[in-house]
C-alpha cells in the first residue's frame, strides 16, 4: 500500500532531524570544553629578588623568589653614625623602595659614614645672645633674634644645598676645604636684613673677616635661591686656592665669576635665570675673553653690556664641558696647581692648544646660531634681559656690535675689513653679516695679518654659519692655513636667506686688549 505523508508530518520529522543535529553538535562542543576545562593551569613565572646592605645599616628583607608582577617594599636603615646614600641597581632615592618583579633584580643599600667635626663658633659680626645660629656640618648660619621669619626652614634647604657644594668642590673637581675647618671653625653663613645687627653695607656674596677666614653674607631670597647658594658658595671653596694666576685681578677676575656660574649653572641647566647674561656676550663679541670693569682697554665704554662678560662667560664652560666634553676637573683644578698661568692659557694648555682653538671657534659659531646650546626659553630671557637694561638706562642700544661688517649678498664683491674698534681681541671674535644670499654662490678668501696691534703672533679659526627661513642654523668649518690664509666657496640653497662668517681670533696669547685685524674679499 502505498504511504502518504502529509506536508505537516513531513515538517514535524524535519524538525525531529535539526533537533537531533543540534544536541549531536552541542554534545562534541561540550566534549571539548570539559577537555580544556580539566588540564591543569600553567605554574606562574617567578623571579629573584636580591637584596643586600653595604657597610653601615641593614635592610629590611633579604628578598627571595617572587612571583610576576609582585610588589615588594624593602626599607633601608642606617646605624647610628651613618647615613642612607642610595641604592645601587635603582635611582630611587628615598630609603624605602618598591620593587615591581618583572625579571631578576639585584639591588645593594649603600650607606655613609657621617663626619663628624670638632668645630667651635666664632664671629667678630654676632654672638649668641644677639642672634640665633644653628650648625650642620661645617656650616653656621646666623640671622638676627629680631627677624626670624622661616630661616629654620629655610636653613635645613640651605644646608643641603651647601653640603652638595662641598662634595662636588672636594670629590669631583679636586678643590680644597676652607681655611675655617683647618683652623677649628664652622664657616659661617649670614642673613642679612635692613637695619639688623650686621654691617649695612653688606650685600649678597662673600667677604673676608678679621680673622682671615671667608664668610658668606646673604638676603632672605638668596637663602632660599639654589642657583645662589650654588654661586656664593662656591666661592667659598676658591678662597682655598694657591695659584697666583687665579687672583681676583686683572686679566685672570673673570675666571672667579665666570666657574661660580658655572657651578650653578650645570647643577640647574634648564632653569630659565641661569644665564641671563647671555646676550651681552653675543652683542660685543670682539671683547677679549677676560675683559672685565678691572681691565679695560684705553677708551673702552663703561656700560653693562661690556662689563657683565665675566658673569656670562660660564656659558663657554658649559659649552666646553657638555657640547666638547672637556673634562669637569679641568675648569676648576687650576685653582689648586700652584701655576702662575693665567685661567686661559690653563684652559690653552690644559685642553690642549689645538682642541681649544677648535672648541672656541665651535663655540662662537654656537652663539651666532642663536646660542644652540640653550633652551629656547633661556635665550629669549637673555635678550630680554638686554631690552629691559636699555629701557630703564643702564645701557644703551649703541652699545650693541653685534655685527661687524655687514654685506648685501646681492652685490658682494670686493674687501672688506672691521673698524679698529671692532676687530676681535686675544680670545674673541667677529661676526659678517651677509643678508639676500639664497641660492646664490660665493668665492670668499679670508687673509689674516700676521700680528696683532701690539705685536703678538695672530691665529684665527673661521667658521661659515647658514641662516634658513625657518630660522634653522647650520655651521661649515672655513679651512685655514698655519692659522692665517684661507679660501672657500659657499653656496646657499634657496630657504638660506643669509649668512654669517665668524672670525675667531685664538692667538697663544692670554693678556691685554690688543687687537688682530684680517680682511675678507668675495671674488667672482
Amino acid at each position: 500500500m502505498k504511504k502518504i505523508f502529509s506536508r505537516g508530518f513531513l515538517y514535524i520529522l524535519l524538525s525531529l532531524g535539526l533537533i537531533f543535529s543540534c544536541s549531536d553538535e552541542e554534545e562534541i562542543i561540550s566534549t571539548i570544553t570539559n577537555v580544556q576545562t580539566e588540564e591543569s593551569d600553567p605554574d606562574p613565572i617567578q623571579y629573584t629578588l636580591t637584596v643586600t646592605a653595604g657597610e653601615g645599616g641593614t635592610v629590611s628583607s633579604e628578598g627571595g623568589a617572587y612571583d610576576e608582577g609582585t610588589e615588594v617594599t624593602i626599607i633601608a636603615t642606617p646605624n647610628e653614625g651613618y647615613v642612607f646614600a642610595g641604592w645601587e641597581g635603582s635611582d630611587t632615592e628615598n630609603n624605602s623602595i618598591i620593587i615591581t618583579l618583572n625579571s631578576n633584580i639585584n639591588i645593594s643599600a649603600s650607606f655613609e659614614e657621617i663626619e663628624t667635626f670638632d668645630l667651635k663658633l666664632r664671629s667678630e659680626f654676632a654672638n649668641e645672645i644677639n642672634a640665633t645660629v644653628i650648625t650642620k656640618g661645617i656650616f653656621a648660619i646666623w640671622w638676627d633674634k629680631n627677624f626670624e621669619h622661616d630661616h629654620l626652614s629655610e636653613s635645613e634647604f640651605s644646608f643641603s644645598k651647601l653640603e652638595a657644594i662641598r662634595d662636588l668642590s672636594l670629590n669631583q673637581l679636586e678643590m680644597f676645604e676652607p681655611p675655617n675647618v683647618e683652623e677649628g671653625y664652622f664657616l659661617n653663613i649670614y642673613i642679612h636684613h635692613e637695619n639688623d645687627i650686621f654691617p649695612e653695607w653688606w650685600g649678597n656674596g662673600v667677604g673676608t673677616n678679621s680673622y682671615g677666614l671667608p664668610y658668606m653674607t646673604t638676603g632672605h631670597e638668596g637663602l632660599i635661591d639654589e642657583a645662589n647658594i650654588f654661586h656664593e658658595g662656591f666661592h667659598l671653596y676658591q678662597y682655598k686656592q694657591n695659584s697666583p694666576g687665579f687672583v681676583y685681578s686683572g686679566d685672570s677676575m673673570w675666571y672667579t665669576e665666570a666657574t661660580a656660574q658655572w657651578v650653578a649653572f650645570v647643577n640647574q641647566p634648564d632653569l630659565i635665570n641661569s644665564i641671563v647674561e647671555a646676550g651681552a656676550l653675543v652683542l660685543n663679541p670682539q671683547l677679549a675673553l677676560w675683559h672685565s670693569f678691572s681691565n679695560r682697554a684705553p677708551g673702552d665704554i663703561v656700560t653693562w653690556l661690556y662689563e657683565v662678560r665675566q658673569y656670562a662667560l660660564h656659558g663657554l664652560l658649559f659649552y666646553l664641558t657638555e657640547i666638547e666634553g672637556v673634562i669637569e676637573n679641568i675648569i676648576t683644578s687650576g685653582f689648586s696647581a700652584g701655576t702662575e698661568m693665567l685661567p686661559q692659557e690653563y684652559l690653552y694648555n690644559n685642553i690642549g692648544s689645538e682642541d681649544f682653538r677648535v672648541f672656541f671657534g665651535n663655540w662662537a659659531a654656537a652663539n651666532t646660531s642663536n646660542l644652540s646650546y640653550l633652551t629656547r626659553e633661556q635665550v629669549a630671557r637673555a635678550y630680554q634681559e638686554v631690552d629691559v637694561l636699555i629701557e630703564i638706562g643702564i645701557t644703551s642700544d649703541e652699545y650693541k656690535n653685534e655685527f661687524a661688517i655687514e654685506i648685501d649678498g646681492d652685490n658682494p664683491i670686493g674687501n672688506y675689513s672691521p673698524d679698529e674698534q671692532l676687530r676681535p681681541r686675544s680670545w674673541a671674535y667677529n661676526v659678517i653679516k651677509i643678508t639676500n644670499s639664497a641660492g646664490n654662490s660665493y668665492n670668499i678668501n679670508f687673509k689674516g695679518e700676521e700680528f696683532g696691534s701690539e705685536g703678538a703672533n695672530s691665529f684665527f679659526e673661521v667658521r661659515i654659519v647658514k641662516k634658513s627661513d625657518q630660522t634653522n642654523y647650520s655651521t661649515v668649518n672655513f679651512e685655514i692655513q698655519n692659522g692665517l690664509d684661507g679660501n672657500q666657496v659657499v653656496t646657499l640653497n634657496e630657504n638660506e636667506n643669509e649668512f654669517y662668517i665668524v672670525v675667531a681670533s685664538v692667538p697663544e696669547h692670554f693678556t691685554g686688549n690688543q687687537n688682530y685685524n684680517y680682511t675678507i674679499t668675495f671674488s667672482d
